[in-house]
């Protein structure tokens, strides 16, 4: 690298200009000056008293939001950008009210629409914040708690496979309800197996091997379920079978192949994937008629909505909110208190 170069890298690194795509918005600091790449929200045009106008963006990329103001290229920039573009915005970050927006640059070119292809789409993809490595050898630490030999091949056959792994590793846990990013559904079997072992020694009766074994499978099909290459949603085969079908003709098939396998463990394992949900109106096929089945269907409720309370509370955090109240949540078919 030439001497210049070095030091116009090193310049802007010193003033918060970042290579590439950018900081992410989590990372924004006042004072920063930004070349970074962000989706459009939302976009509102308005006119001061003086009838000059003026544009704010809502910005995001998976790691939150931020308010984007242009006073100097309004109209330029608005017939250019619409909801959902994916713009290169030119800028500083400045203070308002106390929060966090970017200042829009005064040049021709502060806003570029970007195409797909020019950018990369996983800066777009919210991912958990948790680390997906950790959360699986915690998981395995559960497994190798699991007694049964028969119930330790099946996991052994899923677990040994690397190429499920990382779909289980990768795959969100829903679209928009719960745990609705890459690594949320091994958050979530992970919550869901740990509170199941713990809800074993309330009730020593219950077989804890087919407990922590239905907790980590039962939602198992969400790994063909949807598509979390460049976004989450569904694929034809979700669309059509839908994860509950998905993850028993999967578990379904890995048990054919195990010989001997005993058949009321199988039946049982089966019942606690087809039976999660709780009630046929809510997407299973049959109510939960043994006891594991009835503790795997309450944690896995329990384990969403509190996932909604968190997020609520999260919302409320980033957006500097000061009201005490959600507005009505139809996944908990209430409002919430937010103190």
């Amino acid at each position: 690298m030439k001497l210049k170069d070095q030091l116009s890298k090193d310049m802007k690194s010193a003033l918060g200009i970042q290579e590439g795509e950018g900081k992410f918005v989590e990372e924004l600091q006042e004072d920063d000056v930004i070349d970074g790449i962000y989706k459009v929200i939302s976009k509102h045009s308005f006119e001061t008293h003086m009838h000059k106008k003026y544009l704010i963006l809502n910005l995001a990329d998976k790691t939150g939001n931020i308010r984007a103001i242009d006073w100097y290229n309004a109209s330029n920039n608005d017939a250019k950008v619409k909801s959902g573009s994916v713009i290169r915005i030119k800028g500083k970050a400045t203070l308002y009210n106390g929060n966090l927006q970017i200042t829009i640059a005064n040049h021709n070119d502060s806003i570029i629409v970007l195409n797909k292809g020019e950018y990369d789409v996983s800066r777009f993809i919210p991912t958990t914040k948790k680390d997906v490595n950790v959360m699986m050898r915690e998981l395995k630490k559960l497994m190798e708690k699991i007694e049964d030999d028969d119930i330790r091949r099946l996991l052994d056959n899923f677990f040994q496979d690397n190429d499920f792994v990382e779909r289980f590793k990768s795959a969100p846990a829903a679209i928009s309800v719960h745990h609705a990013y890459k690594g949320g559904l091994l958050e979530h079997t992970l919550n869901v197996a740990r509170i199941c072992e713990d809800m074993s020694k309330y009730y020593p009766s219950v077989n804890k091997d087919i407990l922590i074994a239905g907790a980590i499978f039962h939602d198992v099909g969400k790994t063909e379920e949807y598509d979390f290459k460049d976004g989450i949603v569904k694929t034809d085969t979700g669309e059509m079978l839908g994860h509950v079908a998905i993850g028993w003709h999967m578990v379904k098939k890995m048990i054919e192949k195990i010989p001997g396998f005993n058949d009321d463990t199988r039946i049982k394992l089966e019942h606690m994937i087809l039976s999660h949900h709780g009630e046929m109106e809510w997407g299973s096929p049959v109510l939960p008629k043994i006891p594991e089945a009835l503790i795997l269907h309450f944690v896995d409720n329990l384990d969403s909505k509190m996932w909604q309370f968190k997020y609520l509370k999260d919302k409320k955090k980033q957006d500097d909110d000061e009201a005490l109240w959600s507005d009505y949540n139809k996944y908990l078919d209430r409002r919430v208190y937010l103190k």
